[in-house]
């Protein structure tokens, strides 16, 4: 049960260069044009003995969505141990996930990593790599994207490539 919540634990980061615990990298090509037939590579490795859903949509960047919110205002937590009653734990605020894009122009591909062969504890095992190679018709509108891939169980875990789609 354990590793099924640790499933889809992760941070974003913007244009593809830095990767999350479980995505690697995220590379888009092809032809970057109105109507170009356009691909992607997502590189990952699998720490984990579950399936993991992955999806990848296309975002116009047209508009701007809502910033994340973070959970409550951290408070004092309770003392520790009733030894050390001065000692406190300290509480952390946590983003919230990257809103749902408001401007999503298409689903590229949705796929399962699957679960890695051994059930080893995670601090103990080798990570499985993979990739995922998805392929979509580039729109008609020439402009700013977006090409986000994400684990719909945590949408924090996710990885995006900025893209522009030039005109014929």
């Amino acid at each position: 049960m354990l590793a099924a919540l640790l499933a889809g634990c992760g941070i974003s980061y913007g244009d593809g260069d830095k990767g999350t615990e479980l995505f690697e990298s995220l590379t888009v090509g092809g032809d970057l044009v109105t109507g170009g037939q356009v691909t992607i590579e997502l590189a990952y490795t699998q720490p984990y003995a579950v399936n993991i859903s992955v999806a990848c949509v296309l975002i116009a960047k047209g508009g701007q969505d809502e910033a994340p919110s973070t959970t409550a205002a951290p408070t004092a937590a309770p003392a520790l141990t009733p030894e050390e009653p001065n000692a406190t734990a300290t509480v952390i605020a946590i983003p919230g996930p990257v809103p749902t894009p408001r401007h999503k122009v298409l689903d590229i591909l949705q796929e399962q990593i699957q679960a890695k062969p051994d059930e080893t504890p995670i601090e103990y095992s080798t990570p499985v790599p993979g990739t995922i190679d998805g392929a979509f018709t580039a729109p008609e509108a020439p402009g700013a994207y977006e090409v986000r891939c994400y684990t719909p169980a945590d949408l924090n875990n996710a990885i995006r490539k900025r893209i522009t789609i030039a005109s014929r």
